[in-house]
């Protein structure tokens, strides 16, 4: 399971963006939403991603979507490049790589 999920300089993501399921103090239905991933550690079962249009929603999902594909599949050729996936309205972030964290 992923506690967090960040994310920056990918596609229309500049700024550093993070996806976490860390829970709150919040007491309220804790054993409805939260799962125990080992001995003390609790994650959210759940997460949601929601804002308004064009804000990066999608490029979110599809950030974790090329990182889970990068975690699983295996590549064709082990001196294979990746390739980064860059800001692309600003021409000085294209010096910068792509940052992705878990």
């Amino acid at each position: 399971m992923i506690q967090e999920f960040q994310i920056q300089n990918f596609f229309s993501i500049r700024e550093s963006q993070t996806l976490s399921f860390l829970p709150t103090n919040d007491d309220k239905m804790r054993s409805q939403y939260l799962y125990e991933v080992a001995e003390g550690v609790e994650l959210l079962k759940i997460g949601i991603v929601y804002g308004s249009n064009a804000s990066g929603k999608t490029t979110l999902l599809d950030a974790l979507s090329f990182f889970r594909r990068t975690m699983l599949d295996k590549p064709e050729n082990k001196n294979m490049e990746m390739g980064t996936f860059l800001f692309f309205w600003i021409i000085t972030a294209a010096r910068s790589t792509s940052c992705y964290r878990c």
